[in-house]
């Protein structure tokens, strides 16, 4: 799940190793998994990002 304050995310599981979020950006920072700022210059599109895991606790069941 992305981190961001006040960010609406939706999270959809491609299957159990996969799954794409799609944020709506309302204001300032995004963070992505790692804690990277993601730099938003237009707040009137979604953004969707994809992340396939291997192993951890955020495995889609």
């Amino acid at each position: 799940m992305l981190k961001g304050q006040g960010q609406g995310v939706d999270t959809y599981c491609l299957g159990p190793n996969n799954k794409i979020n799609i944020v709506n950006p309302t204001f300032g920072k995004i963070q992505d998994y790692k804690g990277g700022e993601l730099k938003i210059t237009n707040y009137n599109v979604n953004t969707v990002l994809y992340r396939y895991y291997k192993w951890g606790n955020d495995l889609c069941e």
